[in-house]
């Protein structure tokens, strides 16, 4: 049980001694001018990584730079001309410089070799921050991987700059395994571009542009991810894919390996349309045998096609999430590549391209039109995002899912996600109907109002439930909830929001005063004699200044003896009298002074001694005159009486 703790504690004692003697080497940063210069910085492994800046243009085509030892090349603005770039197994080359235009160039091209790549990746890494390289492999070898027979390549990452790989002439990948002849070919390696440009084109009839090489069996394509940048392959073979696995001699063609293309990704294959052509797929040959492994692809950026075919042998798996999309070129998304099954693409996401239906799971939905257009099939969740317009309907309709426009009203950017066939008609405006009730078409001030409208379908019934209605009026102004405030005849325009349409109509409204606010009294006369009568005029005013009606007012007098009749008043007695209107809960009054009434008393003549005769005649002052004289006198007496019984009246 010591044993063990002794070994620990030497083992740590040991690695605390090392390091405390034994300091890294730091790691060195020159500037080369001349081939010999920087063959001589790249030798020189003490201090690695190292990193070279290139001070001037280089061109030394007949040189295969050697890099043992992990190190950063810095093109700055100068061009470096090789033969080829071989990169030590396990060692990593990154290649960096400007990306605006003012970067060096690296080139290597290998093509006049048999075997060499125009840069070696076996076993090895060569990253690219940043700067440009044209690379392109011998009549075996690739423009970036692999060289020899049947070596496979190693691992590329590209980060930024831009990178051009060519294959060789005849046998040769651009990017990937090399020819294996009647030996297997080599695999494709793993490409990982994050940033920056790639492009890979191969004319070779049994090369491909990133993948296997061909060989006796076939080798496997790259693994592949774009998640940032842009990767461009075109490979015109007549034997072998654009991304894939390498023809075959004998016994099986290469498997197709795997692209992965992230949100921001975006790829753009092309490849020939011969019957051994595809831009993705295990390797294809014209030679009697098997088939590789199919293999997987997982679309959530865009991935163009612009020409070429797709081949999807049974097994391949093709995915489009969400944010995918399957396009053809920038200017004509919609024409590019050709699909072949049997397998099948799961699209969640866009295919602008057009694959027969029966090729498609999951956004793949057909549209029929009733007036027997052709139907419309759109890869997307709208059609708008799936590259599709509708049919033109007839004049004065639009298509709808039901006949009479009650169903969904069919735009570009309705719903067509989920798979098939949507059956659309040609349905019209509809209508708005107004009620004919007048009680229906009267209004309160004050009052929110619902306007009495029904929305028709094409065919004449209520739509329920019932759209949107909106209303306006020149005439009439008024708030929120149709509140009128000024009352009158209003015309009003009741306009449908439904659909693509807006059926409209006008109608008349009535709009009523509310209840009174305040009432005014008005007498035909402010006094009047006792016993007398007075009519009376009564208005007034809702809140909003409109005119009430006010036959319904009821007048009482502060005298219970005043005889009331309508708007009529008669006063049997003298005394001020307050007379009030009253009609609802308003009411208003006015003073009335009746006065008392006083009998005027008759006096009696008065003789200017001009009958004489009258006298003589009946031989005394009296006489004739007698009886009218004691008629006076008693005429007197009653006067009197009748003015003290008004007086006490009065009292």
């Amino acid at each position: 049980m010591r044993a063990p703790r002794t070994v620990v504690l030497l083992a740590a004692t040991s690695a605390l001694v090392l390091g405390s003697t034994v300091a890294p080497a730091a790691a060195a940063t020159s500037t080369v001018t001349t081939i010999t210069d920087l063959t001589t910085a790249l030798a020189d492994c003490s201090s690695a990584p190292n990193t070279i800046v290139i001070g001037a243009d280089i061109v030394a085509a007949a040189t295969e730079l050697q890099v043992p030892c992990d190190t950063t090349i810095d093109l700055t603005t100068h061009d470096l001309t090789l033969l080829s770039i071989a990169i030590g197994t396990g060692v990593e080359l990154t290649i960096t410089g400007p990306s605006d235009g003012t970067e060096g160039l690296l080139t290597t091209n290998a093509s006049g070799s048999l075997t060499q790549a125009g840069i070696l990746t076996t076993g090895a890494t060569l990253r690219v921050a940043g700067g440009a390289i044209l690379a392109t492999g011998g009549i075996y070898g690739g423009g970036i991987g692999a060289g020899g027979i049947g070596q496979s390549a190693g691992e590329l990452i590209v980060e930024g700059g831009t990178v051009t790989a060519v294959s060789g002439a005849v046998y040769g990948s651009a990017i990937g395994g090399a020819n294996g002849g009647g030996n297997p070919g080599g695999d494709g390696g793993v490409v990982t571009v994050t940033g920056g440009s790639v492009f890979a084109s191969t004319t070779s009839p049994y090369g491909v542009a990133i993948g296997g090489g061909a060989g006796t069996p076939g080798g496997r394509g790259a693994d592949i991810t774009v998640t940032g940048g842009v990767l461009t392959a075109s490979g015109t073979g007549s034997g072998a894919s654009t991304l894939g696995g390498g023809d075959a001699y004998g016994v099986s063609t290469g498997g197709a390996g795997s692209l992965t293309i992230g949100a921001e990704g975006a790829v753009v294959l092309s490849s020939g349309v011969g019957s051994g052509s595809t831009v993705f797929g295990p390797g294809l040959s014209s030679f009697n045998v098997a088939q590789g492994a199919p293999g997987t692809v997982v679309v959530d950026g865009d991935l163009r096609i612009p020409s070429g075919i797709l081949r999807m042998p049974s097994g391949t798996s093709i995915t489009v999430g969400a944010t995918g999309r399957i396009l053809g070129s920038e200017l004509t998304p919609t024409v590019g590549a050709s699909f072949v099954g049997p397998a099948t693409i799961t699209n969640n996401g866009v295919i602008a391209l057009a694959p027969a239906a029966e090729l498609v799971t999951g956004n793949s939905r057909t549209l029929t039109y009733s007036d027997a257009t052709p139907s419309t099939t759109v890869f997307g969740p709208t059609l708008d995002a799936g590259f599709r317009a509708l049919a033109d309907p007839p004049t004065g309709t639009a298509w709808n899912t039901s006949p009479d426009g009650t169903g969904t009203w069919f735009t570009g950017a309705t719903d067509t996600s989920g798979s098939g066939t949507t059956p659309l008609f040609a349905a019209g405006a509809g209508s708005v109907a107004v009620s004919a009730e007048p009680a229906d078409l009267t209004a309160t001030a004050g009052e929110p109002f619902t306007p009495p409208v029904t929305v028709l379908d094409s065919l004449g019934d209520p739509v329920s439930p019932q759209p949107a209605v909106t209303f306006a009026s020149s005439d009439c102004p008024f708030t929120g909830d149709a509140v009128f405030e000024t009352a009158g005849v209003c015309t009003i325009t009741a306009t449908s929001t439904w659909g693509p349409f807006s059926p409209a109509t006008e109608f008349d409204i009535t709009v009523v005063a509310a209840d009174a606010d305040s009432l005014e009294i008005t007498p035909s006369a402010t006094s009047v004699a006792e016993g007398g009568s007075l009519s009376f005029t009564v208005t007034g005013e809702d809140e909003f200044g409109n005119a009430v009606d006010t036959r319904g007012v009821v007048l009482t007098s502060s005298v219970p003896t005043d005889v009331v009749d309508g708007l009529s008043v008669t006063f049997p007695t003298a005394s001020p009298h307050t007379i009030t209107a009253t009609l609802g809960a308003v009411s208003a009054s006015v003073t009335i002074d009746v006065v008392p009434v006083v009998a005027p008393v008759e006096q009696p003549p008065v003789s200017n001694g001009t009958e004489p005769d009258a006298l003589a005649s009946t031989g005394s002052a009296l006489g004739a005159s007698a009886p009218a004289l004691a008629g006076l006198a008693a005429l007197a007496l009653l006067s009197g009486t009748l003015m003290v019984f008004g007086r006490r009246r009065h009292i």
